[in-house]
């Protein structure tokens, strides 16, 4: 599938909230130097997964509905208000600079979305501990079977506009 930036019409082909020429400017502002990231298909290729992960960890939490059925992200939104009261169109700008965010951390090596661990149980574990001499080893497993989604707190808050109040990101294992 080729890279493609949604423009705010609903595109049903779109994978990206923002273009290279975004990430770029935004991290020149900022002094990020991007340049050992070259070229820009892997600038590309991290805002995909960035556009993934907003659309994964908040399809649910978001304010408004689609404005398409078809489209194939989240936004842009119909009903959708920032918090003074004005309609939002299209893509908005926290939007594509959280997908920039997310990006940074890609490109950094982070995984946004990593599996849980799990033990060949399929329990869930919180932390686990190995020393080699004398051989110890502990476990800590979760009880709820709930994982907490690692927040990145740039990023996330730039979200926090478009989610509906009193969610979390919290997924039930």
């Amino acid at each position: 599938m080729a890279f493609e930036v949604e423009t705010g019409d609903g595109s049903e082909t779109a994978n990206s909230y923002a273009s290279v020429a975004e990430f770029q400017a935004y991290w020149d502002d900022r002094g990020f130097d991007y340049s050992p990231f070259a070229p820009d298909a892997k600038i590309e290729q991290a805002l995909v997964k960035a556009t993934d992960y907003i659309d994964q960890t908040n399809r649910f939490l978001f304010r408004g509905h689609p404005k398409t059925s078809e489209q194939a992200l989240c936004f842009p939104r119909c009903y959708l208000y920032d918090f003074r009261g004005q309609l939002i169109e299209g893509v908005p700008t926290r939007v594509k600079y959280a997908t920039i965010e997310y990006a940074k951390r890609v490109l950094e090596g982070t995984e946004l979305y990593p599996d849980p661990e799990t033990d060949a149980t399929g329990q869930l574990i919180l932390k686990k501990r190995e020393e080699v001499g004398p051989i110890v080893e502990d476990t800590t497993y979760s009880e709820s079977g709930v994982v907490t989604i690692k927040p990145f707190p740039a990023a996330d808050s730039l979200l926090d506009e478009f989610i509906v109040r009193g969610s979390n990101r919290t997924i039930r294992g």
